[in-house]
């Protein structure tokens, strides 16, 4: 047994240590390799494997004035998780899996509008750049989902990705949906027409389709009345060569000025005249 009230020993070789507080030493489970290790120097608690990637659990993160949590390998964060407007950063290529076997949700984004302002609210974004200038011909996407269903007993319905608007009391535009720049493209499952894009009410109906062989179904009106030049009026003297499989409106110039609905059906033109 040793006693001291103070003093300095250079070396302890001990089976146990009782003690009220130890301050300002380093206290590790080993000298290197798998260890735990809490620092002096920075007062962080840090478990390292044995190829000196470790999981730092700190007061400061970064070197900041906040807690978080990092998960380092040699070249530097993996994964950081702090209290401050970034929350989750992610580094050096590291991605996050998460599965789960429960009922409810592998990832949940939720944000809260508290304040008065002009900031959006937005709980889930997916941002995608390339950087550099190394050649890709991959695909590079913002925000991806995938739902597989492979148990035949499985009659719920299928939904890669889903998104919807409730609750809403204000003046401003709803969209369950929104998407801006360059082209949208919804690739069916086949090419037989058996799949289709649909558009339903608010009580499931369908009122509209387009299936993978193009038919179109509209179960409304169709209106053109906002845009009369389409489908395309011509006035001229000579019958016009319209598109195949489409229709136009003619004002014969050349003979009183009569009108004409042309139909072509697979490059055959048929015409009526419109009294």
């Amino acid at each position: 047994t040793i006693s001291l009230v103070y003093g300095d020993i250079d070396s302890v070789d001990a089976a146990t240590i009782s003690t009220g507080v130890m301050t300002g030493i380093d206290v590790q489970t080993a000298a290197s390799g798998h260890r735990l290790l809490i620092d002096a120097s920075d007062g962080a608690l840090k478990a390292y494997d044995a190829a000196g990637q470790y999981c730092l659990i700190d007061d400061a993160i970064a070197g900041g004035s906040l807690p978080g949590i990092d998960l380092d390998d040699t070249g530097g964060v993996l994964l950081r998780i702090k209290k401050d407007a970034t929350n989750l950063i992610m580094a050096n290529a590291g991605y996050i899996d998460i599965d789960t076997d429960e009922s409810k949700y592998a990832l949940k984004g939720e944000c809260r509008y508290i304040t008065a302002g002009t900031n959006d609210v937005q709980a889930v974004i997916g941002y995608a750049e390339d950087v550099g200038s190394a050649a890709f011909v991959g695909r590079m996407v913002g925000v991806f989902g995938e739902a597989k269903c492979t148990n035949a007993n499985n009659s719920a319905q299928v939904i890669g990705v889903m998104g919807y608007v409730s609750g809403r009391t204000g003046s401003g535009d709803e969209y369950s949906g929104y998407f801006q720049g360059a082209n949208f493209l919804v690739r069916l499952g086949d090419n037989a027409g058996a799949d289709k894009l649909s558009v339903v009410d608010s009580d499931v109906a369908e009122v509209a389709s387009i299936n993978s062989n193009g038919d179109v179904d509209i179960n409304g009106v169709l209106d053109f009345s906002a845009a009369p030049a389409k489908p395309k009026i011509y006035s001229q003297d000579a019958e016009p060569n319209i598109g195949n499989d489409t229709f136009a409106f003619w004002v014969d110039t050349n003979d009183s000025d009569k009108n004409y609905l042309i139909l072509d059906v697979g490059g055959t033109q048929k015409k009526v005249e419109l009294t």
